[in-house]
């Protein structure tokens, strides 16, 4: 199967393989040398078109995002195209829901590369409008690339590039006037709109695109704090509470009050006496999730917090969970003596206070003293460690540590000798030899 469109006269072997999800055919065919135009034409705008993820990921960075096809086509119109092409041998109304969801899937990709979201076709027109265009619009693409296009005109607008938008008030937004007007309510479309509002939710929920919830509110599309914005039959608030789904809890409380929420999930159907359980999980599960900063401007109105300190909270937590929130730095009190399990990827760090420094006074040295005696597990990968400490094996109860994908270059010595270390694992890094162990002096 070929893009009818497509004039290429490339053959058609490496379509074929893309088509069957053959990603290591694929990166083999890359690494025999061949230029990133091809990369574009035969790997990139196929992968795009068919809906195959793991190639377009791993081929982005070895070919050109803003090339043009034979027909005058970017990436995008090709990937919204895409899911009329998928049901070309498919019936539509069954296709609908995993065509749609895994072309909306090469979209965002396309997005979180980078990809500008007004780029436009040799005719002039963008992504969005060809998602209208269709026989079957695509409404949800066309959402998704509209508040992407209204949050880069505020960004532009306001001169904020590069600051990180959830954090500031509504009140300070200049929404750009929208392609894609919301229909009222006794539109006749909008009976059609809000099913695509509401699939879209469903997916960025589902594939923890936490931003396009938070644009979505953001941009005023949707109150995700609504009861009628449901997840698998459930209020979007209640779900993410009974499944620990924090992070979307997080974007929520940064755009409205942490008051407001919490009123929202009490308002819920609640069996007697389950309330303040239900309370009590809400706090724990966003302040497990959230910095250090958030938590000082915010922890007045989660928690009943006036005899409540960010030290004394986090020492109620045996597990923190802090992915994919950019942080540079975790309060030290999360590094406490009864911590268990820590999970930090997807951040910026480069150390972590996991340790106090003692003065040894029979040996007259400086020691590093582990400040987390029962840890079992730590993870820090896709991160910016350079080196991993050797106090970190001297863990007298670590079990288990996650570190690939940062830049660290050497081991220690040390961790020949962990004490409980079971798993280790460093993919990604830039260990070109392991310490030797015969270098000990037992």
């Amino acid at each position: 199967a070929m893009d009818p469109e497509d004039e290429s006269t490339e053959p058609p072997f490496i379509r074929t393989m893309i088509f069957h999800e053959q990603l290591e055919v694929v990166k083999d065919w890359i690494c025999t040398g061949v230029t990133r135009r091809e990369v574009s034409s035969l790997v990139l705008f196929t992968a795009s078109l068919y809906g195959k993820l793991p190639i377009l990921r791993y081929a982005l960075p070895h070919g050109d995002m803003l090339a043009l096809n034979n027909c005058g086509k970017s990436l995008l119109h090709v990937a919204v195209e895409g899911v009329e092409f998928n049901f070309l041998n498919g019936d539509l109304t069954m296709a609908a829901p995993s065509v749609r969801r895994g072309q909306l899937d090469i979209v965002a990709c396309l997005l979180e590369a980078g990809m500008d979201p007004d780029i436009k076709n040799h005719q002039g027109n963008t992504a969005l409008q060809r998602a209208m265009d269709l026989d079957h619009p695509f409404l949800e693409a066309a959402i998704l690339l509209d508040i992407c296009s209204r949050e880069k005109a505020t960004t532009t607008r306001e001169g904020t590039s590069g600051v990180d938008h959830t954090s500031i008030p509504d009140s300070t937004l200049v929404t750009a006037p929208s392609p894609m007007p919301i229909p009222a309510s006794n539109d006749p479309q909008y009976p059609e709109w809000r099913l695509a509002v509401m699939f879209l939710i469903e997916w960025a929920y589902d594939r923890h695109h936490t931003h396009v919830l938070a644009l979505l509110m953001r941009h005023n599309v949707v109150d995700l704090t609504d009861p009628d914005v449901t997840i698998h039959h459930w209020p979007l608030v209640m779900h993410a509470v009974r499944s620990n789904q924090c992070t979307p809890l997080a974007a929520i409380i940064r755009l409205r009050s942490a008051d407001a929420v919490l009123n929202k999930v009490y308002e819920y159907e609640m069996p007697r006496g389950t309330r303040e359980a239900e309370r009590a999980r809400v706090r724990e599960s966003i302040l497990s999730r959230l910095s250090e900063d958030y938590v000082r401007t915010c922890k007045a109105t989660i928690l009943d917090a006036e005899a409540h300190t960010i030290h004394e909270l986090c020492h109620a937590l045996t597990r923190v969970i802090l992915q994919d929130f950019r942080l540079v730095g975790v309060h030290p009190a999360v590094f406490h003596a009864g911590i268990v399990h820590i999970d930090l990827r997807g951040n910026q760090l480069t150390e972590l206070p996991l340790f106090s420094v003692a003065e040894d006074e029979q040996q007259q040295q400086v020691q590093q003293v582990p400040q987390c005696p029962l840890l079992e597990t730590l993870t820090i990968s896709d991160n910016l460690f350079t080196e991993i400490s050797e106090a970190v094996f001297r863990l007298p109860c670590l079990r288990e540590l996650h570190a690939s994908n940062n830049r660290v270059s050497s081991l220690p010595l040390q961790m020949w000798l962990a004490p409980k270390l079971e798993t280790l694992v460093l993919a990604r890094n830039q260990i070109t030899a392991l310490p030797c162990p015969n270098s000990f002096s037992l």
